[in-house]
């Protein structure tokens, strides 16, 4: 049991804990046309992540 309980203490201790800032902002106030071009702005702006990290 103190095994399991290391090595799973070693394992959450190694992972990551960066936090990916996410620039896009949903509020409740919006309606489907301007949700609509928030996204398409954001798509134009942002690209693909890179999966080499």
């Amino acid at each position: 049991m103190k095994k399991i309980l290391i090595l799973l203490l070693i394992l959450i201790s190694s992972c990551s804990s960066n936090m990916v800032k996410n620039d896009f902002v949903f509020s409740n106030d919006m309606n489907f046309d301007e949700f609509q071009v928030m996204l398409e702005e954001y798509s134009k702006n942002k690209s693909y992540p890179n999966i080499d990290n």
